[in-house]
């Protein structure tokens, strides 16, 4: 969590019981699976940051170029595979921490619908916040680890461990019948996949090398005959506004009562957004919830919009992770600011839409 102060305690907690001697759920699934943990990666201090700084080590370059960030807050898990120092390992993510990493150093991830894999015993950050609530990611040297890791955590059936996970096995069927809609060689068949690309929210406009590579895909996307068309759902301004003031809504109280273990300050990032204030109030609170759940609906409806015409809903939607590449450290301004989020609060927003 990247807290001076739960160095050699459990959370915070000197409680021996606990300190060292206990596991998550996903890490005893791992572990039962064969897998062999090696090590714990650097975050930054709350997690709620797209780098990875903190007053432990300091801040986690890039290993592709060290004049860069790594991103965050998975930000360390990424730089290591990005050396090839592991092939696979695990994340977090509210609002893009295993996805800012993985884009900022070359490497892969997934963050699933939130309740797919276990959180039971996994730290978190002001854990009373569950309305849009943090999952747990796989992250990796290639798709094909993410997609190992991710079938065999969900072949041990967590749901039977944990009330929270939804018992969802591996879809399989689903898997073949979309791939089956292209030819080995990537082409379209007699079913081409419909895939709508996100160019701009119309607040920040990606940066030239992010729309070069979409535009690269694109044009591979075309040139082998599937279907591409533009993205324009309804206005993100709404999903930007609650999913920040749902991570704030606590006035900083958690975040503060993890510093206070130490007295350790807060990291220059983080010290605009979180100095400790008055929780919203619950009215407000429940006002957010409504209009979460309706951008939620206004959203589910532009998907199903997108089979007019030639009667096919979009299966996929491509956009940035973040408006830019890796960033020079401390120059990651587009998460904390509710006009400029970063792509992945979106998403985050609408849960049920991931996989």
């Amino acid at each position: 969590m990247g807290y001076v102060g739960w160095i050699g305690t459990y959370e915070g907690s000197p409680d021996p019981t606990r300190v060292h001697r206990v596991n998550s759920q996903v890490v005893k699934e791992l572990l039962s699976l064969g897998a062999v943990l090696f090590c714990k990666t650097s975050l930054p201090q709350t997690l709620l940051l797209g780098e990875t700084v903190n007053n432990i080590i300091g801040t986690t370059l890039n290993p592709v170029n060290q004049l860069l960030s790594c991103g965050g807050s998975s930000g360390g898990e990424a730089a290591l595979q990005a050396l090839r120092g592991s092939s696979v390992g695990l994340g977090t993510d509210i609002g893009g921490s295993v996805r800012i990493p993985a884009a900022f150093c070359g490497t892969y991830s997934i963050k699933p619908t939130h309740d797919r894999l276990s959180y039971r015993d996994v730290a978190n950050t002001n854990p009373g916040q569950d309305t849009y609530a943090s999952s747990v990611g796989v992250m990796g040297t290639s798709i094909d680890a993410v997609k190992l890791v991710l079938t065999s955590l969900l072949s041990t059936s967590p749901w039977l461990r944990d009330p929270n996970v939804v018992n969802m096995p591996w879809n399989s069927e689903v898997e073949t019948s979309t791939l089956a809609r292209a030819n080995p060689d990537g082409s379209a068949n007699s079913a081409p996949l419909k895939i709508a690309i996100y160019w701009t929210d119309g607040v920040v406009t990606p940066h030239p090398p992010v729309e070069r590579g979409l535009r690269i895909v694109q044009g591979a996307l075309q040139d082998l005959k599937h279907k591409v068309v533009v993205w324009d759902p309804p206005s993100q301004t709404t999903a930007k506004k609650v999913h920040l003031a749902f991570l704030e809504a606590d006035g900083a109280h958690d975040v503060h009562q993890q510093l206070d273990l130490s007295g350790e300050p807060l990291v220059p990032p983080l010290r605009g957004s979180f100095q400790l204030r008055d929780p919203i109030p619950l009215l407000e609170y429940q006002d957010l919830t409504i209009q979460g759940k309706a951008y939620n609906e206004a959203y589910y409806d532009y998907w199903n919009s997108t089979s007019r015409g030639d009667g096919q809903v979009v299966d996929a939607v491509l956009m940035p992770v973040a408006p830019h590449a890796a960033v020079i450290p401390g120059k990651f301004y587009h998460t904390g600011e509710p006009a400029s989020a970063t792509e992945c609060m979106i998403w985050k927003t609408l849960n049920r839409f991931q996989s």
